[in-house]
């Protein structure tokens, strides 16, 4: 991530380091490793507990209701990229 970009959104964020072309190419298989990885880095507290949910809810199909925490929100996502 260039210096310019420190407002960048999550779910965007997520995409650029894994690689993806679209935002939508972050639900397809091919990118569920890289995915994970970039989890595995990101500093959980660098986004708030909103961005998270919409993140999970994006990605898992988990209303963003249903998520309480930034640590739910990332386990819900990685449980995502290591089903199916």
């Amino acid at each position: 991530m260039s210096p310019k970009r420190k407002n960048i959104e999550l779910i965007e964020l997520l995409a650029e380091q894994a690689g993806c072309t679209y935002l939508s190419d972050l639900r397809l298989e091919d990118y569920r490793c890289r995915l994970e990885g970039c989890l595995q880095k990101m500093d959980i507290e660098r986004y708030g507990e909103e961005e998270w949910a919409e993140a999970a809810n994006y990605l898992t199909g988990t209303p963003k209701e249903e998520i309480a925490t930034k640590v739910q929100a990332r386990r819900l996502i990685l449980e995502k990229c290591r089903k199916e």
